[in-house]
């Protein structure tokens, strides 16, 4: 058994329409089952949400609540997930495993591992970043290939990352890989969820499936899905300068910001939320809840009081303006798992009656293909039957 997972951040099921007249991706939907949603994990931010794709569990146990921690560090590592994650189970069993600029996989033990990962400025040499947070044979894809490096831009860490991962595909025998490719989310962020433009990210994307499926065998199980949707707004919302406004900033310290936003209290959890609650007729502000009540309806737990929401064409910011008109940002994400749009997912070679999973499902669902299957997972597997055999 060998497979392959591919993770086209904010990949959407509408998407397909136009992928599938591209070469690559419309090849491998001609013989892949498609389940249309994804429910992601909330908040659907890029690290949580492959946190739980890659541990299949929620973020209340997985500790990854947000891209980054509180002081602004990047979760980039391996060590600050706290349970065990697919590549972990796999080598356990003695399969040899490769990921590519996958989220929070820095350190990890995986066999050929380039992360995901940058240093703090454009013109910084990440070789020795690079050479500690990779393993021994991946840091050599990473000198072979760091020059497509743009730093975190794409399309060069796209580049960089099929490159990378075409190279030890064919190289080696490789039992299960996956890499993380984020044009597509970049270019939603910059031009609007629904913009036309992203279009050439998809043909760009196509061309990464290309390379990739030229070095796998037909009988590789192929996995794509996407993380997270997107959905577009107009303004940005301070909630910095709206607690200051509101002369209650003394109480509250802000941790993270997009469609969603962490507060830290010094406050008790029902005073935090009534001070909160009293400002949602005013501000665009949708949803509010203590941290009991994230772990009760989203399996959320972390170190803060409350979490918020905003409302639709709207979201958080750290401006020193109450409001600004969105420019060089015009589509996010981190809203609730239940908003649309939601990713696919698709397998290929595989069939289900399936419309709908959890993204704690794929993990279980992966173990599964290797006939791994008492795992302590939140996630179940899924039923799929194959089209051929293995």
């Amino acid at each position: 058994m060998k497979v392959v997972l591919i993770s086209i951040d904010a990949l959407i099921y509408e998407d397909l329409k136009y992928f599938s007249s591209l070469k690559s991706f419309g090849s491998l939907l001609s013989h892949s089952l498609v389940i249309p949603k994804i429910k992601p994990v909330f908040p659907t931010h890029t690290y949580v949400c492959h946190t739980s794709i890659m541990t299949g569990c929620y973020p209340d146990k997985t500790g990854i609540i947000s891209n980054t921690k509180a002081n602004g560090d990047w979760n980039w590592y391996r060590r600050d997930i706290k349970t065990l994650t697919l590549t972990d189970i796999l080598k356990q069993h003695g399969y040899k495993t490769a990921s590519v600029c996958f989220p929070v996989t820095a350190s990890a033990d995986i066999d050929y591992l380039v992360p995901e990962i940058w240093g703090p400025t454009p013109d910084y040499d990440a070789t020795t970043l690079f050479k500690e947070t990779s393993s021994i044979e991946g840091f050599k894809y990473y000198q072979r290939y760091k020059s497509l490096l743009d730093w975190m831009r794409t399309p060069g860490m796209d580049n960089f990352a099929a490159s990378c991962f075409k190279a030890i595909l064919y190289e080696n025998d490789v039992d299960f890989g996956a890499v993380h490719l984020s044009y597509l989310d970049h270019q939603r962020h910059k031009n609007g969820a629904e913009s036309e433009k992203n279009l050439k990210a998809m043909e760009f994307i196509d061309q990464k499936l290309e390379e990739i499926f030229s070095v796998i065998s037909s009988d590789t199980t192929v996995i794509i899905l996407g993380d997270h949707g997107h959905r577009s707004f107009e303004k940005y919302f301070s909630l910095k300068e709206c607690l200051l406004a509101e002369n209650i900033d003394k109480y509250f310290t802000i941790y993270d910001a997009s469609y969603m936003a962490y507060l830290k209290s010094s406050l008790d959890e029902k005073k935090a939320k009534e001070l909160i609650l009293q400002l949602t007729d005013k501000y665009p502000i949708e949803c509010v809840m203590t941290r009991e009540e994230a772990k009760e309806n989203y399996h959320l737990d972390g170190d803060f009081t409350l979490a918020l929401t905003t409302k639709d064409n709207y979201t958080f910011s750290h401006s020193d303006e109450l409001y600004s008109v969105a420019s060089d940002n015009h589509s996010s994400h981190g809203f609730l798992s239940e908003k649309s749009p939601f990713s696919p997912l698709i397998i290929s070679n595989y069939s289900t009656n399936i419309k709908q999973c959890d993204s704690v499902d794929i993990a279980p669902t992966i173990l599964s293909l290797f006939n791994i299957n008492d795992v302590n997972m939140d996630g179940k597997v899924l039923p799929i039957t194959p089209t051929h055999i293995h």
